[in-house]
């Protein structure tokens, strides 16, 4: 009885390894570079100052009429800084951007970037906008001179206060966005679709500096290639739906990610699938509202919007 008890106990254990084996995914990650705001990656505005002082500048166009010079933060723990000219000539239709690339005080040695004020006709963050957005490079040297670039992207057009709350309009056109241009991804095949996973950092402004691998502060998105459902962000030891798949994040090693496929899970979020319960708080005596009720037999019209979003 005894050997007949440890066989099954020994066929079952083997099972267990093998299905675990059978779900579980080791996806590489690499290093991406791809154009300002892409859909999918977390890539985040990097702050932005105006100088005051050009007498330490060398090469500033002398025929542009107005212009502004701004000082860009490289690393939020440090002083380093690079910088953007910015000029407008308005009765020319046009805006004119250099980068101080190879941080030498001097815009005579960069390329002169120029757009014509019609793109601010273009709707923000659109694709035919983020087309105009050149992606750039900055020769950077740390404290211990080991040298790198970083790669970067600029918004000519990008403004991050309503055209109205300018001190003039000649303020307005000349403010522009940096965004940070990298990120690492991996992806994976899940029952016929192409599953794409971006990674960001937790809590950083930008990751600028040398590219990080897979760490404790990974942020992971997971989605459907050319899928119309925004992903959100998740971290080791979460548990996400995608491909109508209930996946759990593992854990990472060097640059691989571990996952485990646990299971069908459809998405009720998708069109022809049933309405998960939804509640949410009122505003008004903050008791709580299930919508599901007030939907019966009803059509309702759910608007979702943040208090920190001021298109909203």
């Amino acid at each position: 009885m005894k050997k007949k008890h440890l066989f099954i106990v020994f066929v079952f254990s083997f099972c267990q390894v093998f299905a675990q084996n059978r779900n579980e995914y080791i996806i590489p990650f690499k290093y991406k570079t791809q154009a300002v705001r892409t859909l999918y990656a977390n890539l985040k505005i990097i702050y932005i100052d105006q100088t005051v002082d050009y007498s330490f500048f060398r090469g500033i166009p002398l025929d542009i009429p107005t212009f502004k010079i701004y000082s860009v933060t490289i690393d939020k723990f440090s002083n380093d800084l690079f910088y953007f000219y910015v000029g407008l000539d308005k009765s020319k239709g046009l805006k004119y951007l250099i980068v101080d690339s190879n941080i030498n005080l001097d815009f005579s040695d960069d390329s002169l970037y120029q757009f014509s004020l019609d793109g601010y006709l273009i709707k923000p963050y659109t694709e035919e906008q983020y087309a105009l957005c050149p992606e750039i490079q900055i020769d950077y040297k740390d404290a211990e001179q080991n040298e790198f670039l970083i790669d970067l992207a600029f918004n000519p057009f990008y403004a991050d206060k309503n055209k109205n709350d300018y001190p003039s309009e000649d303020d307005y056109l000349l403010d522009f966005g940096v965004f940070t241009n990298s990120y690492l991804q991996g992806t994976f095949n899940l029952d016929k679709h192409n599953i794409v996973i971006n990674e960001h950092k937790l809590g950083n402004m930008a990751s600028l500096l040398p590219q990080e691998q897979l760490n404790e502060k990974s942020l992971f998105r997971l989605f459907i290639q050319n899928d119309t459902i925004f992903p959100k962000d998740f971290c080791i030891g979460d548990t996400t739906s995608v491909a109508n798949r209930k996946i759990y994040l593992k854990g990472f090693k060097g640059n691989k990610l571990f996952l485990q496929d646990l299971g069908e899970f459809p998405d009720s979020s998708r069109v022809g699938f049933y309405l998960p319960d939804l509640y949410s708080t009122c505003l008004s005596n903050s008791t709580t509202i299930h919508l599901n009720d007030l939907m019966k037999d009803k059509f309702v019209f759910i608007d979702f919007w943040g208090s920190w979003c001021a298109p909203c």
